[in-house]
């Protein structure tokens, strides 16, 4: 697979701005896609979709809530998925522990 393909820059964008959310509010307990669209300039609908993706192939940890069929709302977010999320630096990381 290439870490490059849009679907993994996609991935990367929003796993980086749940990071990000977690640094700036600690406590939050999950994070929406229409949230997560307003930070990074993607659209909710593609948001939702790399939820599921994230939820559905589990290379993080979450609990979706929301839409249904392919596309999640919200992810829920513990302190294990905290650390997770502030210990991820790159989709490569996530595609190899995948593939493992």
């Amino acid at each position: 697979m290439d870490p490059k393909n849009s679907i993994f820059t996609v991935l990367n964008k929003i796993i980086c701005a749940i990071r990000d959310q977690i640094i700036a509010s600690p406590g939050i307990n999950q994070a929406t896609a229409t949230e997560i669209a307003s930070t990074t300039k993607l659209e909710e609908d593609q948001v939702a979709q790399a939820f599921y993706t994230l939820f559905y192939l589990g290379v993080l940890p979450s609990g979706g809530l929301g839409i249904g069929g392919e596309k999640i709302a919200s992810l829920s977010l513990s302190e294990y998925e905290y650390d997770e999320y502030l210990r991820y630096e790159r989709i490569e990381d996530l595609l190899e522990k995948f593939y493992q």
